[in-house]
């Protein structure tokens, strides 16, 4: 009969993003499946080996990202307190992620990725002069945050006036499970703002193509001549 896998400890969960780096080195160690409580958003595990995980992820005959594939029912709050992002591409199961994925993989064509690396590197050097002229700076807070952000937005067509409105919003999800019941629901108002955002620029972009799309067809029927 297999054993029950231990609980995570309440503490470790208050501390871990903090410095997980202990926390992972026991677990791994002594607790490589813990099991995860979570009153309300229900019972998880922690896989912390690494060929564990590969193995979890690999293994689409035994697990699931959504827990209805998994034989479970999904609580009302928990879909409230995740904010949305459990009904992403991410925690989608085939055949739902792949047609997903085939959708964002069109963006990420090899010409495409090749011109991103050229811009990126722009972007680095940028960001590395300013740190430079400031003479000190910290690398998260001054590359490493400043720089997906700044690609994304670039990617999504987001003005660069706009950006600095899109990072103060997209800080709203991250860490989204360390922060504790307050700090969750603090930041419902923050990412619902988010994705109003994101559905005016798609509305924005819609509108443009349909508009180029008449003009196009305008032309080609002589109206305006």
């Amino acid at each position: 009969m297999a054993r029950p896998a231990p609980t995570f400890p309440q503490e470790d969960l208050q501390s871990f993003l903090r410095d997980p780096y202990p926390i992972l080195a026991r677990l791994r160690a002594e607790a490589p499946v813990a099991f995860i409580p979570r009153p309300l958003l229900g019972p998880a595990y922690f896989v912390s080996r690494y060929d564990d995980v590969l193995a979890v992820l690999r293994d689409d005959d035994r697990f699931a990202h959504e827990p209805g594939n998994a034989g479970q029912k999904q609580r009302w709050i928990q879909g409230k307190l995740t904010l949305g992002l459990g009904d992403t591409m991410i925690m989608k199961d085939d055949p739902d992620h792949r047609r997903l994925r085939g959708l964002v993989h069109k963006a990420f064509t090899p010409a495409r990725v090749e011109a991103l690396k050229a811009r990126v590197g722009v972007l680095v050097s940028q960001l590395l002069d300013r740190l430079q002229a400031k003479g000190q700076g910290e690398l998260i807070k001054d590359l490493a945050l400043p720089l997906p952000i700044t690609v994304i937005s670039e990617l999504m067509g987001i003005p660069e006036p706009d950006r600095v409105k899109f990072r103060r919003l997209v800080d709203g999800l991250v860490d989204v499970e360390g922060r504790g019941l307050w700090g969750l629901l603090s930041t419902i108002p923050k990412v619902a703002r988010l994705f109003r955002e994101f559905d005016h620029r798609l509305k924005q972009h819609e509108a443009q193509e349909t508009a180029l799309i008449m003009l196009a067809f305008n032309s080609d029927i002589g109206i305006g001549d």
